[in-house]
């Protein structure tokens, strides 16, 4: 991956293109292509182009980019990876196209120049980019279809500007700081802003699976290019369940062997979970030449230092598959020192542990690793899934009394009607504080509430009643909001930002088409979460990591439980009291810090949040809490300064 910028002039009398504009965008970008750096202007200064490149392959600097078409027509920038370059570069040659480099961003010019548009339907991967046709004016934008690569644009002046990163933009000094106030409520309430939002009023997000069309003198179009919703794929009740085995792990070994692709060594984020686990174990079997490098996080306890965490079964994994394999241990005092560093204000501390394991395997010369998000949902990795599918379909199986009593979530379910808002619930959303939002928040009234966002999903949500088996509901619901807006933007920037790139293979399209088709009673099998994936690698896994609960990189032992309806409790040894070790420099930036002036929360909110916190009894590490300290540090670091 990359950092890309753009400014495109889309109306007259728009202020013409400097040099120094994409300097300092390269300036920003710099973490994320610390290998290279490249800027184009075009002849009247109507459109520019700037990149900072992670050379994963062909690290000649005549592959440098920007890059060109093969007559210099087309230019173009690109942030990640196209998988199927190699088969594409093989057509385009096959029509008359010459090649100078083995980089992908030239294949994705001289694929514009062949086919338009048309490019869209053709190429498959990880990906963000921006290609110019010099001849007509006209430039294309688009976004990979599952969000993995990153990019922010807004409008100002008759400009289009475009980056990888919020910053890049605000830095060019032409956007205000102007804070959207909706977008910070849906942080708080769903972790993550939705679809369109950033932090900010006049920078918007480029949704997953969509694309921006420029033409000198008119008005930015923006579309859809791909739309994977679940009435478009009926179960395929054709294959038995070994075939569908058989099937899926083909599927998933080509997944794998397209993100090996590059010049450089690959690496793995080994949680020790099934999902991590699973991956280390392909490449060890179908690559077995390949040096393979892991990293695992632990925790330090928060009094005591000691170390606690997965990380020891990560450590097992490697060394039963010859794995190179690395540890980190992060502490409180470093989640406290991260917190303000990030674009985005964090959700979590997974911000953290992500960016300490990419600067890690930088130092162990690696730029390149895979990492096992995704598989949660397409293979339905929760218990919220197995509840929400027991409850609502008792006769499937026998099996869901154990997911009956698992939580608020399970019990409040209406055994005779999909409510929405359940389904969020079990997937993050906070709805009690949803529904106390005048307690928590000033002008309350004008917020949207959450539950709102299903409303979004409706033309396929209604699809429920028409024959849509519930499975593929709650698969769509996660990949239309929480894998792009929450998941990805947690790892991607934390991880590029240190110049490492993370590929998923468990987000390959393939793939995720094969699992819609999926029968659900195929899906749920015995009633175990990811069934199907334990499935999948019986025989490649050892016993043990084939029964192995789930082992994100996250609070060790995490146990929810709700605290006067002001969000989740995670009182775990690591963290349990990291709020009461720090509550001089906590006290002091949520009561003077700048985030006060734009007078968000209610008042008396923080001084009841400081008091829990004060008192070692009722101290510990709330949700609602951590994304207080986090919003406030990043308002200090990102706005006020």
């Amino acid at each position: 991956m990359c950092g890309i910028g753009a400014i495109i002039n889309f109306q007259k009398g728009a202020s013409r293109v400097e040099q120094a504009e994409l300097d300092r965008m390269l300036e920003v970008l710099a973490g994320r292509g610390p290998d290279g750096a490249g800027t184009w202007v075009s002849e009247k200064g109507m459109t520019g182009l700037a990149n900072r490149r992670l050379a994963t392959q062909d690290a000649r600097l005549i592959a440098n980019q920007p890059l060109f078409s093969h007559d210099g027509r087309i230019v173009a920038v690109l942030n990640g990876e196209i998988y199927n370059h190699s088969a594409l570069r093989i057509e385009l040659e096959g029509l008359g196209y010459r090649f100078k480099t083995r980089n992908d961003t030239e294949v994705l010019a001289n694929g514009f120049h062949a086919w338009g548009r048309g490019i869209l339907d053709r190429i498959e991967g990880q990906f963000a980019f921006v290609v110019h046709d010099t001849r007509s004016g006209e430039s294309l934008i688009a976004r990979d279809p599952y969000g993995i690569c990153p990019l922010f644009y807004t409008k100002r002046n008759g400009q289009l500007i475009l980056a990888s990163t919020v910053r890049t933009i605000l830095e060019l000094g032409k956007t205000p700081k102007a804070l959207d106030r909706q977008a910070v409520y849906d942080y708080f309430i769903m972790d993550s802003v939705g679809w369109e939002r950033s932090f900010f009023q006049d920078i918007s997000y480029l949704r997953p699976g969509f694309f921006l069309s420029v033409h000198p003198g008119r008005d930015v179009e923006e579309g859809r290019y791909y739309k994977l919703t679940p009435h478009m794929f009926q179960p395929d009740e054709s294959l038995d369940e070994e075939a569908w085995v058989e099937r899926l792990r083909e599927i998933l070994l080509r997944g794998v062997s397209s993100c090996m692709s590059g010049d450089k060594e690959v690496g793995l984020y080994l949680s020790g979970g099934i999902d991590s686990v699973s991956l280390m174990a392909i490449v060890r079997k179908f690559f077995p030449d390949r040096v393979v490098k892991t990293f695992s996080a632990g925790f330090c306890h928060a009094i005591t230092g000691e170390a606690i965490g997965e990380y020891g079964f990560a450590r097992e994994m490697a060394d039963h598959f010859g794995a190179v394999h690395q540890e980190i241990l992060v502490s409180s005092d470093e989640i406290v020192t991260d917190i303000g560093s990030f674009d985005l204000p964090p959700s979590s501390i997974i911000n953290s542990v992500i960016m300490r394991l990419a600067r890690a395997a930088r130092e162990a010369g690696v730029n390149v690793t895979l990492s096992g998000e995704g598989a949660d949902e397409i293979f339905f990795g929760y218990d919220h899934y197995m509840a929400t599918v027991a409850r609502l379909n008792p006769e499937e199986s026998g099996w869901g009394d154990r997911y009956y009593l698992r939580g608020e979530y399970a019990k409040e379910l209406d055994p005779k009607s999909v409510a929405l808002e359940d389904l969020f619930r079990g997937g993050g959303a906070d709805i009690d504080l949803d529904n106390h939002r005048e307690r928590m928040f000033q002008t309350a009234e004008s917020l949207r509430p959450a539950r709102d966002y299903t409303r979004l999903l409706n033309d396929e949500i209604r699809a429920v009643g028409e024959g849509i088996d519930l499975d593929r509901i709650l698969i769509y619901i996660d990949y239309a909001q929480k894998v792009p807006e929450n998941l990805l933007r947690r790892a991607e920037g934390p991880s590029m930002g240190e110049g490492v790139e993370i590929r998923f293979p468990f987000l390959r399209d393939e793939l995720i088409r094969a699992l819609y088709r999926l029968p659900m009673k195929t899906r749920i099998g015995d009633g175990t979460t990811k069934y199907m994936l334990r499935r999948v690698m019986r025989g490649l896994l050892p016993e043990k990591a084939l029964n192995r609960p789930k082992s994100p990189f996250g609070l060790p032992a995490a146990r929810r439980q709700h605290f006067k309806g002001a969000g989740l409790d995670f009182n775990t040894p690591a963290f349990k009291h990291l709020f009461h070790i720090h509550h001089d420099q906590f006290s002091e930036l949520l009561m003077e810090g700048a985030y006060r002036q734009e007078e968000f929360f209610a008042p008396g909110l923080v001084e009841e949040l400081l008091a829990r916190q004060k008192d070692e009894s009722t101290c510990g590490f709330f949700a609602f809490d951590w994304k207080m300290w986090s919003f406030a540090s990043w308002y200090q670091n990102w706005v006020a300064n």
